[in-house]
This record gives C-alpha cells, structure tokens and sequence, in this order.
C-alpha cells in the first residue's frame, strides 16, 4: 500500500540523530559542542530513552568510561540523585536523569524535535538525502550527517542497511521486560546490593509464596536515589517478542503490565506490605535484542573472549556475557555455557555501517554478534559509543563515514578520560 503526500520541510542541519536514548543524546550533545548544528528526534515526550522512559533505574558498565558518562554520574551524585551500588554500577532517579539530559541538550545547542518518529528516508545513491519525521505534523529534514540512536537500527533499516537479530542458530531474541517504580517497600527490603542472586531468589520465592510465579528468574527490588522511597521492581521475561513486529510488541507489553499488576496487589495483602503502591509502568518495553547493523567489522564472542583491543577502541566494555533465557525451558548450548568474557573494547569501525555513506550508529544496534551484543548493550556503553560519534562527526566535512579516522577518533577518547585493556 502507498501513500504520496506533500510534508512540511523542517530545513537542513550538519547532523540529524534520530533516537534520544543514551547513545543518540551522547551523539546529539558531544557534536554540538564540538560545533555541529544537530536535530536530536525521539518518539518519546522525554530525552533518555530507557535511561528514562523506560524506568531503567540503573546504569551497568562505568568502569573505563570518562567523558560525558562520567560527566553525567558525577552530577547527579553529587546532588544526591543517583548512589553507587558497586564499583561499575549506580542507580539514580529517573527525573533527574531526565532533566540533566535536557539542560545539557539545550546548553550545547541541540535542537530537539519530541514526540516525531522517524518512518522514512529519501536515499540518493548510498547516502540518505532526506528523514521523514511523523508526529504531531510531519516533517522532513535534510542534513549532511545521520546518526541511528534509535537502539532498533530503525534508520539503518529504512536505509537499506543489512542487519542480524536473534540468535544466529536459532533466531530466537532475548525476552522483553517491562520496569515499574513503586513505594511503600518494607526496610527490611531496601537492599542495596543489586547484584545478590540470594537477594534475588527470597524477592521470588516471596512473590511465590504469595501465589504470583513471576516470569523473571532473578526479580529486582531496590531503591533508586540516596534517601529516596521510589524502587525500581522488574519482575517479568516476556518470551518471543518479536522486536521487529509492533503486534508483538504491543502483546508483550500489555501481558508485562498485567503481570506486574498481580504482584503489586498480592504483596499488598503480606502484612508488613499494606502501604506498597505500584506508581508507574514504563511506557515502552525494553527490548534486549534488535537489529545488529552490518559494520565495517563486526564485534565477536571470540573478541570478548580474548579481551581484545583495538587501535580504533571508542569504548571499553567490562560487562560479561548477559544472555537471558530464551524461553521458560532454555538450555544454551553446551559451547554457550560458562563462557567469561575478559574487558574488550568496541572499534570505531563497528559503529560505521557498510550499506550506507553518512550514517553512523550508537547503542545497541552497532554491528557485533549475539553474545558479544549481550555485554555491550548496557547504557553506560551506548552513552559511551555516542560520544565517539560525537567526536567523529566534529572532524568531517563531506565524503564517507568509511572516511573516519579511528585512531584518532580513539585519542579523543583518551583524552577524555576513556582508559582500554589494562589502563581500564
């Protein structure tokens, strides 16, 4: 079915990043303070993506990162908004994520466009020409540059980029999971430690005792900010969402909510648990598994097994094989099993893609495989790969993303405050 219509041009900009989550806001940010005039789009009524939006409520894999995820951690410490919980992770409250991101948005120069989806392009050759953006009107824009933060490889996908998603045996993708905030949590439940798969087993066996089965595995319950009495509850795996389908999508985020629902109103009955309130339901799902962008190189398991390194390096990752089971029933394969990845780094090049001449990628759609996808999926590495783009855009005038140079693009890093291999 086709549809033909004349849309609003929205004008030109050196850099047009079309998704706000923490590559795409890193991206937007770092360019325009390197001089760059750059429209930042997002579906979303908010910056920050699942930082946000979604309620993550977390940011996993600091170690090794300088620049603006250091820049952003450091602030919101230091105003009591956000508490270490080990020495990679922290926890922050989710509006004053929000509101950092947007002040720093605006006091770098970034044009930001809200509540637009990008849902088409105009390609000349290899190079994208031209954006569609539809939302409360629809709009298109030009620019020299595009930057896919969308995390789905939306902008990629439109381009005709090739791309990899699921498990490359099986096809299968990682289950989906909606968060939620809540009060009303009894202290003997504020723990701090995270990470505690014990912590995590007595939140279970407590829903089950309670008659609620939760679909998650290792359920979370912990406080956001220093002092605060907002918790983040992630309680459910949504199985075979198809990240690609917005029926399945919409299925599994309606039967998340409802599952969160139950438990809220079945803890509510221990006493003890009489004043706990489910405050909000994110508003979109988060999807571990999307499109991974054909790169100029291609991230492996086998680099992260090495712990490898690169010359062209933009982002440590220090975070280990994440695969969340597949279905209820998963059983990885046997050379899946006890894998430890070693601290490797991301290439400049993964973050280029092959099938198009001025697109650049951040977060999670950047081109890896599936388990090397699992460890750097995490938001403190799509803020870091953003800044990357960032400095990569500042230098380029016209020609190719291939054009980059990475070496230099890994000095910047450096410079920063990035430490890779055994500076990390």
């Amino acid at each position: 079915m086709q549809f033909v219509r004349n849309v609003k041009d929205g004008g030109h900009y050196d850099v047009i990043v079309c998704g706000a989550g923490p590559g795409g806001c890193a991206a937007a940010i770092t360019a325009a303070r390197l001089g760059k005039r750059v429209l930042l789009i997002d579906s979303a009524g908010c910056l920050g993506g699942y930082w946000t939006g979604g309620l993550m409520g977390i940011s996993l894999d600091m170690p090794g990162k300088g620049g603006l995820p250091r820049e952003i951690v450091d602030e919101l410490t230091a105003r009591r908004q956000a508490q270490w919980v080990d020495g990679a992770s922290y926890t922050y409250d989710i509006e004053s994520m929000k509101r950092l991101l947007e002040r720093l948005a605006f006091d770098a120069g970034v044009q930001t466009l809200l509540y637009a989806r990008v849902t088409d392009v105009r390609m000349e050759g290899r190079r994208i020409a031209a954006v569609l953006a539809d939302g409360m009107t629809s709009q298109a824009f030009t620019a020299d540059w595009f930057v896919d933060g969308t995390g789905h490889g939306t902008l990629a996908s439109l381009a005709g980029c090739g791309y990899d998603i699921g498990h490359e045996e099986s096809g299968r993708q990682q289950p989906a999971s909606l968060e939620a905030l809540v009060t009303g949590v009894p202290e003997a439940q504020w723990q701090s430690d995270i990470h505690n798969r014990e912590v995590k087993r007595r939140l279970k066996a407590l829903l089950l005792e309670m008659g609620v089965d939760c679909t998650y595995p290792m359920p979370l319950l912990f406080r956001l900010a220093p002092q605060g009495r907002v918790f983040k509850l992630a309680i459910n795996h949504q199985y075979d969402v198809d990240a690609r389908d917005d029926f399945s999508v919409t299925r599994g985020t309606l039967e998340a909510r409802a599952e969160i629902g139950r438990a809220v109103e079945a803890l509510r009955r221990r006493p003890g648990w009489e004043q706990f309130t489910l405050v909000q339901t994110a508003e979109q799902l988060g999807l571990r598994d999307n499109r991974r962008v054909h790169g100029l190189y291609e991230v492996t398991a086998r680099d992260a097994l090495a712990g490898r390194q690169f010359e062209d390096a933009v982002s440590p990752v220090h975070f280990s094989i994440d695969v969340h089971k597949l279905a209820p029933d998963y059983v990885p394969p046997k050379e899946e099993q006890n894998l430890r990845f070693r601290p490797f780094s991301i290439p400049m090049r993964s973050l280029i893609p092959r099938d198009a001449d001025n697109l650049f990628l951040t977060g999670r759609c950047i081109s890896g495989d599936f388990l090397s996808h699992s460890a750097y999926r995490t938001t403190c590495t799509a803020c870091a790969l953003g800044e990357a783009v960032g400095v990569a855009l500042a230098s380029l005038r016209a020609g190719r993303a291939a054009d980059t140079d990475g070496r230099a693009v890994h000095a910047q890093m450096l410079s920063r405050g990035y430490a890779f291999g055994n500076e990390s």
